[in-house]
């Protein structure tokens, strides 16, 4: 408890009072960076909160979610489609490029491609662009978008490592399989819950962990400028204090660009602008000579 007071006292401080930074100088370097790990910390679980109220909020959802996913997976194979493994190659039977095309069960789950999956054998993963498909099939490869502009090629080998040589898929034992897989997404609410417990448990320290580490970097930059404005100012500070105060000026960027991110928004170079203008401040408020041995 006496620790979350300091940190309360530090934190309105820090926000709202220049004249404090002076006692800031003759403070552990340890004591500012343990101040921000907390402070980043405490918003990471505020953020936890909302991944898991959001992931909550799709409960009422996936019913019918699940339901049309249901429908795309049974109805999707084409019942004459007959795909053979050889040599950990695959093979077909039909005439290509051959697409299975995109249900509308499936655009109405956000699908957007032309056609689910096209198959060409004897295609490249180049061609990928060319036939508007999720996924195309080669005779040795599987290649999806990268979520961007390109796109990723999986070997076959490797995908189908542990699948006998000679085995075929069709109709009747596509239809086997994702019977008894589809059950698993009745399961989905129940795994949705799970994660949001997973996400108020872990979260907020995977986050304050890259977070805290970004912003450490982040001001191995921002201190060097900051250092140039105390010559200016003629204030004596070493690049470590100015390091050091930078990590408490950094309160109010940090809860405005939060702020900003609970609407969706953000600022290009706001938050360098805020850091700067506040430590001209601060770095008014400070003695014009300073004891370096701290």
């Amino acid at each position: 408890m006496a620790k979350l007071k300091t940190f309360y006292r530090t934190f309105v401080k820090s926000l709202t009072k220049p004249a404090y930074y002076k006692d800031i100088l003759s403070a552990k370097f340890s004591f500012s960076l343990k101040y921000l790990a907390l402070l980043l910390f405490l918003i990471s679980i505020f953020g936890a909160f909302r991944i898991a109220l959001g992931m909550q909020d799709l409960k009422p959802k996936l019913p019918g979610f699940i339901e049309k996913a249901k429908k795309v997976v049974v109805n999707v194979y084409p019942d004459k489609l007959v795909i053979t493994l050889k040599s950990g190659k695959i093979f077909t039977n039909v005439r290509e490029p051959y697409f299975i095309e995109m249900p509308e069960d499936g655009r109405d789950l956000g699908l957007t491609a032309s056609h689910l999956v096209a198959i060409d054998t004897k295609g490249k993963a180049e061609d990928f662009q060319k036939y508007n498909s999720l996924v195309l099939l080669t005779s040795e490869s599987a290649v999806v978008s990268d979520g961007q502009s390109g796109f990723k090629v999986y070997p076959l080998r490797d995908i189908l490592k542990d699948v006998a040589d000679g085995a075929e898929l069709n109709k009747t034992i596509y239809t086997a399989l994702t019977s008894q897989l589809l059950p698993y997404l009745d399961k989905l609410p129940g795994y949705l819950t799970i994660l949001a417990m997973v996400a108020v448990i872990f979260w907020p320290f995977l986050a304050t962990l890259f977070s805290l580490s970004g912003h450490m970097f982040y001001l191995v930059f921002a201190a060097f400028i900051l250092l140039l404005i105390t010559k200016v100012m003629k204030k004596n500070l070493t690049y470590r204090k100015v390091y050091q105060l930078s990590l408490h000026a950094l309160t109010l960027p940090i809860l405005i660009s939060f702020a900003l991110s609970l609407y969706g928004k953000f600022v290009p170079f706001l938050f360098t602008a805020i850091l700067i203008v506040f430590m001209i401040v601060v770095i008014k408020e400070l003695p014009s000579k300073i004891d370096k041995s701290n």
